[in-house]
């Protein structure tokens, strides 16, 4: 069943066209991946279907009234909002809910004709109901399970200040929390440690209701998305299956093109060498002939999307020691981040940082480059080591400067590995044609701000690049590219990234942060890593179930079904207990009736609470006494 149409979408931004005539269908339960170019549009067409914006052409329809939730890809809150609060505002319709109760109790208190007060009696008990029936009398259990979930500060903590990857789990936390029907999720994996996105994967996997997703996480994809949609020159194309069953399909696509244009090619040659050998356009059949020799030479060949041009060539090369971090220590607070830390970092190395948000990655590779003081130790960079730093939070940009300003100030010329290049022609070379070089960097998306930041660590002739998170907002084919750059980058590595595969790609050692803030380190790439936990895991368990052994007294087994000694006691008891219940409901719903209450909403409130939970009280109850029943005619056999 259909759930959303976009039909006919047009929209553009002045010179710079973004969709032109764009269809869309969303099905009941799918879970759809949107890829396509850094610029194509991806989280614009996102916002249309989440109905937050509305294209200059066209019109999204919902066919029938679902509750949607959308994820942005920076998210803002109120401010001064605490992580509660923020959470509380993705179950706004029970809180809403909730205060119309609230007002309805509230103005039975007042002076009200007959008619007027059965009016809103019958408004309370219908809110009642239906405040019970959604469980939604309490929320707090409910907003601080799904916290400890996502791994989230204290709740009454402010976000003020707050890190990115707290910042993202509360979004989603706040997405997940309006238990949606229809979500739309902006790369939701930006800022996430790797545990969170592994319980983001499973949530999702289980999610019954549709989903659209933009990421450039390949991991996630991989796992989450049952169909693929790519934009590309306005329009967008879907393709069944996940990421890899898409690579598949584009790469028929892609030899179909070619087979098609070598076909094309030799009819041209053999029509071109009838031409030559003097046709006369005398006939019908001749004249239809040399104007099908005319189209087919008009045809374009097949070209792949023209990739990003990077190339990292460290202008100075290094002695054996590139940089050396001798015991670091970091409290902010008053709370240890950093715990005597030390680092020999050598030519040529290439290494990850992983740990879950919060636990210090930035400020440590802050500290690694010199743009924060660390509380003891010392850092030393080495003879001619040249670092060049990626910034996750892209405060190196100044929105309001234009992109040919912001790559190189001053001049119309840049220096590329020792060869002088036109500004023009390098910015071309990053996908920024001519036509929008002037633009400001504001009006730019994410992925095209991560790409002018790495054209300009292109420049700086680095030994050493420091990069924090680089992959946010990429597309894949940047994404491929800047990973077979790095590759074969010469100098030393140091990357902080949540994206798995990159990391497996590009990473020869993993320095992983501990709960106390200690650092380990662990040979090999990412996959390795997790061979690795995976196996002192098993080794603590093996450990602790010993030991378990060692300590707990031989019992003799008791046969299955019978009953503890505690359980025959509330067998014995439990009776009692449910006549007492029962007695006090019966009380209960006798002073519902009571007509002396009518006007006292305070007191009705109560009672209906106090009806609703025995009743369920005593369900429970009779639940137990069934159990407990069973499980002694079992022993009695």
């Amino acid at each position: 069943m259909q759930v959303l149409q976009a039909e006919r979408i047009s929209h553009d931004y002045g010179v710079r066209p973004l969709f032109e005539g764009l269809e869309l269908v969303l099905e009941e339960g799918e879970k759809v991946g949107l890829v396509g170019p850094n610029g194509c549009g991806k989280s614009t067409l996102l916002r249309f279907l989440a109905g937050l914006e509305a294209p200059l052409e066209g019109t999204v329809t919902y066919i029938r009234k679902v509750k949607a939730a959308y994820l942005a890809q920076e998210p803002s809150f109120r401010p001064g909002a605490s992580i509660y609060g923020a959470l509380e505002d993705g179950l706004a319709a029970l809180v809403e809910l909730r205060e119309e109760y609230e007002e309805a109790t509230a103005q039975l208190k007042r002076k009200l004709d007959r008619a007027r007060r059965a009016e809103l009696t019958a408004l309370a008990q219908r809110l009642d109901d239906r405040l019970t029936a959604l469980n939604a009398w309490d929320l707090r259990p409910r907003i601080e399970s799904l916290a400890t979930r996502l791994r989230l500060p204290d709740p009454e903590t402010l976000l003020d200040n707050q890190s990115g990857g707290t910042l993202k789990r509360v979004a989603l936390g706040q997405a997940l929390l309006s238990e949606p029907e229809l979500l739309f999720l902006d790369e939701p994996t930006n800022h996430l440690d790797t545990e969170t996105i592994t319980w983001l994967e499973n949530w999702l996997r289980n999610y019954r209701g549709t989903l659209v997703l933009v990421t450039h996480d390949r991991y996630f994809l991989e796992a989450v998305a049952g169909r693929m949609c790519e934009i590309a020159l306005g329009k967008i194309r879907g393709y069944p299956g996940n990421y890899s069953a898409f690579l598949e399909a584009k790469a028929r696509e892609w030899e179909q093109l070619q087979r098609a244009d070598e076909k094309r090619a030799k009819i041209l040659s053999r029509e071109i060498e009838w031409l030559r050998r003097g046709a006369r356009a005398r006939s019908t059949k001749q004249k239809a002939r040399i104007e099908r020799i005319g189209k087919l030479s008009q045809v374009k060949a097949a070209k792949k999307d023209k990739p990003v041009q990077l190339l990292f060539d460290p202008e100075k090369r290094t002695g054996h020691t590139i940089l050396k971090a001798h015991r670091l220590h970091k409290s902010f607070d008053g709370r240890p981040v950093i715990r005597d830390f030390s680092l020999e970092l050598l030519g040529g190395e290439r290494i990850g940082i992983i740990g879950p948000n919060g636990c210090g990655k930035t400020t440590l590779i802050r500290m690694l480059v010199g743009l924060l003081e660390p509380d003891s130790g010392y850092v030393h960079p080495g003879v001619n080591t040249r670092i060049a730093y990626f910034d996750q939070t892209r405060e190196q940009l100044d929105p309001g400067a234009t992109i040919w300003d912001s790559v190189a100030p001053g001049g119309d010329h840049v220096l590329v590995s020792s060869q002088r290049l036109h500004k023009k022609a390098f910015l071309e070379s990053f996908l920024f044609p001519a036509a929008i070089q002037r633009f400001k960097v504001g009006l730019l998306s994410g992925g095209e701000r991560n790409r002018l930041l790495l054209a300009r660590l292109m420049l700086a002739g680095a030994n050493v690049l420091v990069l924090d998170e680089p992959t946010n907002d990429l597309d894949l084919p940047t994404l491929a590219v800047l990973e077979e750059q790095l590759r074969k980058f010469k100098g030393s590595l140091v990357l902080v990234t949540h994206d798995r595969y990159f990391l497996d790609r590009v990473a020869e050692e993993i320095y992983a942060f501990g709960p106390d803030g200690g650092i380990r380190q662990y040979p090999g790439n990412y996959s390795y890593f997790l061979e690795c936990r995976e196996e002192e895991s098993r080794k603590r368990k093996e450990a602790e179930d010993e030991a378990e052994k060692l300590l707990a007294p031989e019992e003799k087994p008791r046969p299955a079904g019978a009953l503890h000694y505690l359980e025959k006691k509330e067998l014995g008891l439990i009776e009692g207990r449910i006549q007492d219940a029962e007695d006090k409901l019966q009380k209960a719903r006798a002073e519902l009736e009571d007509s002396a209450l009518a006007s006292d909403a305070a007191a009705l409130g109560g009672l209906y609470k106090e009806v609703r939970e025995l009743e369920q009280k005593i369900e429970r109850l009779y639940a137990r006494w069934q159990e407990l029943e069973r499980k002694r005619d079992e022993e009695r056999g």
